[in-house]
């Protein structure tokens, strides 16, 4: 590879992504503060704009990599959901999250695991699973 970089034939970022080292960015801090500023709306009663919030937010952990920050974005839309109690709202942001294009197991596995708690049981079954027993 390096041959290749020093006859000019690839660019040193073409070689890091065949090798499969991807940048990794950290969104620690802002997955923070877009989750207490998700809160606070959801309280007010923009819960769809809070959401909105932090799908934007899923989208840049997961194109940049920071699972843990995208397991805390996906399981913070769900607690949100739930706190306002529209379910109708959780089953969508899930199935939504579920679709996503190249999303994480990781996130999926975290955020249905929290929705799968028996202190989340309903009257009702939702799209993708059954509420347990």
């Amino acid at each position: 590879m390096k041959a290749m970089m020093a006859e000019g034939g690839m660019k040193p970022e073409k070689v890091s992504a065949i090798v499969g080292i991807e940048k990794k960015e950290d969104f620690s801090a802002t997955t923070a503060a877009l989750l207490a500023e998700s809160k606070v709306l959801a309280n007010a009663g923009q819960l769809n704009k809070a959401i909105e919030q932090l799908f934007a937010l899923e989208k840049k952990c997961r194109l940049g990599n920071d699972i843990k920050s995208l397991k805390t974005v996906v399981t913070g839309m769900c607690q949100v959901c739930k706190d306002q109690n529209d379910w109708e709202k959780l089953c969508g942001t899930i199935a939504t999250i579920a679709k996503r294009h190249q999303q994480h197991r990781n996130a999926i596995t975290a955020m249905l695991e929290l929705v799968r708690h028996r202190t989340w049981h309903r009257k009702y079954e939702c799209i993708l699973f059954r509420p347990l027993p």
